[in-house]
């Protein structure tokens, strides 16, 4: 069974060439799971897996190793393609990018609570967990014009801001923005390093990795 840890940005760049452009976040979700798999043979890989401490918690991915687990939280947030793309994937323009910023933050913290649980428990370890963004919004890479001043600053993950987390929350957001997400966040710091998926249409990736 596989020891320790897994290669995301191995797995990424497989999916890259054998996938490329995913439908949704489930197909996403199920192509990421196939290609661990067939990286991994001798893992467990488990869909909408919930932890016994929190039921209505589904996780997007758990890979079960001989070391302990590895949860895993996938984002897919995408824009419409412009006319004359050569795709034959119809993408959803989403927008809400101030919202989906939260959510995936939200993630972070969630494979976080992962691992607090897990730090005195004899019978599953946590190994370490990953909370991935898959992209072709440039909206979420780049930091646009005088973003210091949005309601959703703290949650802003693009190049220039370099890193994330303590504890951050909305700034003067409308309550119908915030509805369902008013509570704070708070997470330990993360470096943030976008990569590169696919060149034409673009997509990048953000991976945090959570010790």
């Amino acid at each position: 069974m596989l020891q320790g840890d897994i290669d995301i940005e191995r797995i990424m760049g497989k999916l890259s060439e054998e996938y490329g452009i995913f439908t949704s976040e489930a197909d996403f979700q199920f192509s990421m799971a196939w290609v661990i798999k067939e990286s991994y043979p001798d893992c467990r890989i488990r869909l909408e897996e919930v932890f016994p401490w929190d039921p209505d918690k589904h996780f997007d991915i758990v890979v079960h190793t001989d070391k302990g687990v590895i949860p895993i939280e996938l984002k897919y947030c995408t824009k419409r393609l412009p006319p004359g793309s050569h795709c034959d994937v119809v993408l959803k323009n989403q927008g809400a990018e101030d919202i989906r910023r939260y959510d995936f933050i939200k993630d972070v913290q969630r494979v976080e609570s992962v691992r607090e649980h897990l730090k005195n428990n004899n019978q599953m370890k946590f190994v370490c967990g990953y909370a991935i963004l898959l992209t072709n919004s440039n909206l979420f890479w780049k930091s646009g014009r005088n973003y210091n001043n949005c309601c959703d600053r703290d949650f802003r993950i693009h190049e220039d801001k370099k890193t994330f987390g303590d504890t951050m929350e909305w700034h003067k957001a409308s309550e119908g923005t915030m509805k369902g997400r008013e509570q704070p966040l708070c997470t330990d710091v993360y470096e943030i390093v976008w990569n590169d998926y696919l060149d034409e249409p673009k997509f990048r990736y953000l991976p945090i990795r959570i010790e």
